[in-house]
């Protein structure tokens, strides 16, 4: 059975505007590669997939060599992601290049806002962090699990978010309504 996964992950790799350097044997067979208006995924060398990933381009899309995706990550381009050597993203990211352009009704056809993501080399984005329109991510740079990130991030740096939790009563009265 494992022979059909593989076969299906070429036949994937082969179809529509998806450029491949090498073999790609680390691709789960459910992972799914789409391009449309023109748009290109482009694979620098091996990428490993895990179970329900989706990439979809309808721009320019550059993954690097030796990347991991955790199962449920979802990239989805309009415009130019970039993704260097060596990054692994954690479970049930999501790297977008674009907005909706909301100011325009109905909101469904308005389009949308573009601006170029970039990830650098030797990145650990952890899981359900959400990678937004016009961010930098430099090398070696290590993103915590469930942040969100908007801007530049420079070299050598571990991002993550604080959360500050409230706790209050369903019934009755709690005097410290800022502890866990």
């Amino acid at each position: 059975m494992k022979w059909i996964s593989k076969i299906l992950a070429v036949i994937k790799i082969m179809t529509g505007g998806v450029k491949t350097s090498e073999y790609n044997q680390g691709i789960s067979y459910d992972t799914e590669l789409h391009t449309d208006n023109g748009g290109t995924i482009e694979l620098q060398g091996k990428l490993y997939t895990r179970k329900n990933c989706r990439i979809t381009s309808s721009g320019h899309l550059q993954i690097g060599k030796n990347c991991s995706l955790n199962t449920g990550v979802y990239l989805a381009c309009h415009d130019e992601i970039l993704i260097g050597n060596d990054v692994v993203i954690g479970p049930n990211v999501v790297i977008v290049d674009h907005d909706h352009n909301y100011k325009e009704s109905p909101i469904r056809n308005s389009g949308y806002i573009t601006d170029k993501v970039a990830i650098g080399n030797d990145v650990w984005i952890g899981a359900n962090s959400v990678i937004l329109k016009g961010t930098s991510i430099g090398n070696h740079v290590v993103i915590g699990a469930g942040t969100i990130v908007s801007g530049a991030i420079t070299d050598n740096n571990v991002i993550f978010q604080e959360r500050n939790f409230r706790r209050k009563k369903i019934k009755g009265e709690d005097k410290d309504e800022n502890t866990i």
